[in-house]
């Protein structure tokens, strides 16, 4: 078995959307699978980013929470290369070649998504606590 085809396989299965094509289906087949499988350790990396910790303690409305990480992923340039790493580097060779075709819409993309899940983590959390 292949790196790539190892890789393949620890993807997790994603509910399908409406068929799309070029950077969405990229999105929809790579990106979000691997999102998914990397939850874990995106949480592990905002976690450990102290200032980020106090930038949302206390808050509880999810529009506050999204506005501040995506505010704060945005600004750390350190914080946001790691993520995208995190994504990027789980990608098979060929999706690799893709990518770096349309790098900075993808990124984006894999920010936004990203910042997304954060926040339904962490607001849902709160939802728990309250």
């Amino acid at each position: 078995m292949t790196r790539d085809d190892e890789l393949r396989a620890l993807r997790p299965d994603i509910k399908k959307t409406k068929e799309a094509n070029g950077e969405e289906s990229f999105q929809n087949k790579v990106i979000r699978p691997i999102i998914k499988l990397q939850h874990d350790v995106i949480l592990s990396i905002m976690n450990n980013e102290p200032n980020f910790q106090k930038i949302i303690f206390g808050h509880t409305e999810y529009d506050t929470i999204l506005e501040l990480t995506t505010s704060y992923v945005k600004k750390n340039v350190h914080i946001k290369n790691t993520l995208i790493g995190v994504v990027i580097g789980m990608t098979t060779t060929p999706e690799l070649h893709q990518y770096h075709e349309n790098a900075n819409r993808l990124n984006k993309r894999i920010i936004s998504i990203i910042v997304k899940r954060i926040c339904d983590t962490i607001f849902e959390k709160v939802r728990m606590e309250y």
